[in-house]
């Protein structure tokens, strides 16, 4: 499990906790995938009651989803290992007093069977997903292709008849054409 405090954090700029032992804190989780839908919901309800049994307040979380991996998970439960491709993933930001942290992390996150991996970060109250600016969302929209391409005259086509003579003239031609571009690069 992960426990991971982020740097560049300052009291000065979290001015909304209540004193200075309160923290915001954000958890990231993956549930096996095991459960049903119902039943990993459940978990996650847990996870909410424990939050608030130590003492911390919910602030706002993430819908959970079953999700594919990147990578193969694999967790040991009693000296048998299980693997998986799959999980319920998950977040919920909250405030707990620091000195509470640890015994919650090592009395309900460790222990709980159904969580296959979590991440615990120290985090900021204000909304830190990045804001597009409308302007900006329409500019993304644009596709510049002007200039991109330097595209060669299309030489007429005829109706006639091609004879061999010419196909090699063509081909000799654009043999020529080449071997100019590639001396010249």
């Amino acid at each position: 499990m992960i426990y991971v405090s982020l740097s560049g954090m300052s009291e000065e700029k979290n001015k909304e906790q209540t004193n200075e032992n309160e923290h915001i804190y954000e958890l990231g989780f993956h549930i096996v995938p095991t459960l049903t839908e119902d039943e990993a919901e459940k978990a996650v309800n847990f996870l909410r009651e424990q939050i608030v049994a130590f003492g911390g307040s919910l602030i706002t979380e993430g819908t959970m989803e079953l999700i594919d991996l990147a990578y193969t998970m694999s967790i040991n439960e009693g000296g048998k290992h299980s693997y998986y491709d799959r999980a319920y993933f998950g977040w919920i930001k909250f405030e707990m007093n620091s000195e509470k942290l640890p015994l919650f992390k090592e009395d309900v996150l460790d222990i709980d069977k159904n969580l296959i991996r979590y991440i615990l970060i120290k985090t900021v109250r204000e909304e830190t997903r990045a804001q597009l600016k409308e302007e900006t969302l329409k500019t993304l929209d644009e596709v510049k292709t002007k200039d991109i391409i330097a595209q060669k005259p299309v030489k007429e086509k005829t109706k006639e008849p091609i004879s061999d003579e010419d196909i090699d003239k063509v081909v000799d031609e654009l043999l020529a054409e080449e071997a100019t571009e590639t001396k010249e690069k």
